[in-house]
C-alpha cells in the first residue's frame, strides 16, 4: 500500500474528523487566554485602540452638541450609501454585459478589471457612510439617554449627577469617559 492510498481508507477519515473536532474545541477554549495574553503584552495595540475610543467619543460629543452638523453627517452618510449602491448596480450591469460576450477576450478582462476597481470604491463608500451614520446615531442615542435622565430626575438635576450619568454611559458605550481620557 502506497502512502497515497491511505486517503481512501475509512480509518483515515474517522481519525481526521475526530481530530479536527478535538482541535477546534481546544482552539476555541484557548482563544480567550491567548487573546488576553496578546492584549496584555502589546501596549501599542492597547494604546491604539484607546486612542480610537477617545477619538470616537469626542466625535460623538461634537455631533451631539451640534444638531445641524449631526443632520449633515446623516445626509452625507445616506449620500455615500446611495452612491455606493449606484456604483454596485453599475458594476453588476458591466459584469452582466461582460458575461454575455466571450469571457476571455481582452476587452472583457479590461472591463472585469474596471469592475474590480469600482467594487473597491464601493467598499470604501459603504464603510465611510456606515461610519458616519454610526457616529450620528450614537450621538442621537447619547442625547436621548441624557434627555431621559433629565426627565427622570427633573431638569434641575445636579450637575455632578448629570456628569456621572454621562461618564457611566460613555464608559459603557466607548470604554472611556471624561475621568480616564487623560490616563495613559
Amino acid at each position: 500500500m502506497k502512502w497515497q492510498d491511505i486517503i481512501f481508507t475509512r480509518l483515515f477519515w474517522i481519525v481526521s474528523i475526530v481530530g479536527s473536532i478535538v482541535l477546534s474545541i481546544v482552539a476555541n477554549l484557548l482563544t480567550p487566554y491567548v487573546s488576553a495574553f496578546i492584549t496584555r503584552h502589546l501596549h501599542a495595540r492597547r494604546s491604539g485602540l484607546r486612542n480610537k475610543q477617545i477619538k470616537r467619543r469626542e466625535q460623538v460629543i461634537a455631533l451631539q452638541l451640534n444638531v445641524t452638523r449631526r443632520m449633515s453627517a446623516k445626509l452625507d452618510a445616506i449620500f455615500n450609501l446611495l452612491g455606493a449602491m449606484t456604483l454596485l448596480l453599475l458594476c453588476l450591469l458591466m459584469l452582466f454585459v461582460t458575461m454575455s460576450n466571450k469571457l476571455l477576450e481582452a476587452q472583457s478582462i479590461f472591463i472585469l478589471l474596471i469592475v474590480l476597481v469600482a467594487l473597491l470604491a464601493v467598499a470604501a463608500l459603504l464603510k465611510s457612510g456606515a461610519d458616519a451614520m454610526s457616529l450620528a446615531l450614537t450621538a442621537d442615542r447619547r442625547e436621548a439617554a441624557l434627555n431621559g435622565f433629565c426627565k427622570l430626575h427633573g431638569n434641575a438635576a445636579p450637575t455632578d449627577e448629570v456628569r456621572q450619568f454621562e461618564d457611566d454611559w460613555d464608559l459603557r458605550e466607548f470604554g472611556v469617559n471624561s475621568k480616564n481620557v487623560g490616563d495613559e
